[in-house]
């Protein structure tokens, strides 16, 4: 019984040792851990929030074309690549979208060129690209 309590008290005395030796060395562990946590905290907000814009838009363009759900998808798609091939997110493709729309444009008309050509105006023109739909939608 007393080799178990010796191992014990001498596996609590070692420990307590290394704790004391490498003090400075866990604190920069602790504080790098709370630095990476924090970090990866704050992308998980920006990724959310970004989510929510996003959704947030197509909700607008739902509201502006009244169209069906299959078409919905293909608009969401588009401003998805929209997003990925150009200098502009997919929100500011839906944004563009739902000014296209509001001017008239119809979905495939949309989805035929009309949205990439806003875009086009936007990146050519240094325009905002709600502001270039709606140029583009006019002319």
């Amino acid at each position: 019984m007393k080799t178990a309590q010796q191992a014990a008290t001498d596996f609590a005395d070692r420990t307590a040792d290394f704790a004391k030796n490498n003090e400075q060395h866990l604190d920069r562990v602790g504080k790098a851990s709370m630095v990476m946590g924090g970090a990866l905290v704050a992308g998980l907000a920006i990724a959310v929030k970004s989510a929510m814009e996003f959704d947030s838009a197509l909700a607008q363009v739902r509201a502006s074309t009244h169209e069906t759900e299959a078409n919905m998808d293909l608009l969401r798609e588009a401003a998805i690549n929209a997003g990925a091939d150009t200098a502009f997110s997919a929100t500011e493709a839906a944004q563009a979208i739902d000014e296209l729309a509001k001017a008239g444009v119809s979905t495939k008309d949309v989805l035929s060129g009309g949205l990439s050509g806003a875009l086009s105006l936007a990146a050519a023109g240094g325009l905002e690209v709600a502001k270039a739909a709606e140029i583009a939608a006019t002319a």
